[in-house]
């Protein structure tokens, strides 16, 4: 895919190539947890239009229900998987993708951080998060990862999730 291609707005580049170009910067750079940099610079855009479309969502389930049903707009074989728990507002949030053991977790960490940054600017009331859990080993110090989740973050779970 060459810098015209990319230039489309429809244009995406291939998942296999993202999964390995996030391995190659998390052996290159280890330690650097360069998936939350991103979260925390990438416009809101990163997400194509469903940002401004969830403006106008009446309440936060309607938010994640939009991204649920438009994952394949955010990446090919994406599965999000919404369960709700106990309280009522209560969820889990699942987001999960076949390549995230090859990318060694590191596109795990880029969409839930950024899944994490829209909800908390999206939401009209503040949102706390009780815990985060990926599937991986950490690829930085753990308590980077509390830092920008600001909550207990798990790792080595069964699947990655809010």
């Amino acid at each position: 895919m060459d810098g015209v291609e990319l230039m489309r707005p429809d244009a995406r580049i291939d998942a296999r190539v993202l999964a390995q170009l996030w391995r190659n910067l998390a052996s290159r750079f280890p330690g650097r947890l360069l998936s939350l940099d991103l979260c925390q610079a990438a416009p809101l855009t990163l997400a194509g239009d469903l940002p401004h479309g969830a403006q106008f969502a009446h309440d936060l389930g309607e938010v994640v229900e939009l991204f649920r049903q438009n994952s394949t707009l955010l990446g090919d074989r994406l599965e999000i998987d919404v369960a709700r728990l106990g309280q009522p507002d209560e969820v889990r949030i699942a987001i999960t993708h076949p390549l995230d053991a090859f990318a060694h977790g590191t596109l795990a960490e880029v969409r839930l951080g950024f899944a994490w940054r829209l909800l908390s600017e999206l939401a009209s009331a503040p949102i706390e998060l009780e815990r985060v859990e990926f599937a991986h080993s950490p690829n930085g110090a753990p308590a980077a990862y509390e830092v920008h989740f600001g909550c207990e973050v798990r790792f080595e779970q069964p699947t990655s999730a809010l």
